[in-house]
């Protein structure tokens, strides 16, 4: 049940608790932040100005704040032992910033299949040489 449409469930929606959003973003961790991937979302006409299903994100980079924010979110996957996932973050007009939803998953279907390859290629590599390393260490 999709609980992010405006005409049905109102109080789920993140424009509700935060005034003034500007920028909205999904952010996709790989490796305790090793590698972030940043998502503009871009909202459409049919959708009430309240995210939706048929959201398109497009990936991005060098706005000003995403390095500091960068280095935050780093900070705390690793803190948090979040090795992969994703994290729904809002930007007000005043360059405030927080995370909304995180994630296990990242909502694939909107995203571009070369930037999902991406992704699932840094995944593998980095859970090879977590089993590599592992090995290493018990010889």
């Amino acid at each position: 049940y999709e609980n992010e449409h405006a005409d049905v469930k109102q109080d789920y929606c993140v424009q509700k608790a935060v005034e003034n959003i500007k920028m909205e973003y999904r952010v996709i961790n790989v490796g305790y932040g090793e590698h972030l991937y940043f998502f503009e979302r871009q909202r459409n006409k049919a959708n009430d100005g309240i995210v939706d299903n048929e959201i398109n994100y497009i990936k991005v980079g060098g706005h000003s704040g995403l390095s500091k924010m960068s280095e935050t979110l780093k900070k705390a996957f690793k803190k948090n032992n979040f090795f992969y996932g994703s994290a729904d973050i809002v930007v007000t007009e005043d360059d405030k910033w927080t995370i909304v939803e995180t994630a296990n998953q990242y909502g694939g279907a909107d995203i571009r299949t070369h930037f999902k390859y991406e992704i699932a290629n840094k995944v593998v590599q980095l859970l090879v040489k977590m089993a590599k390393d592992d090995i290493d260490h018990l010889n």
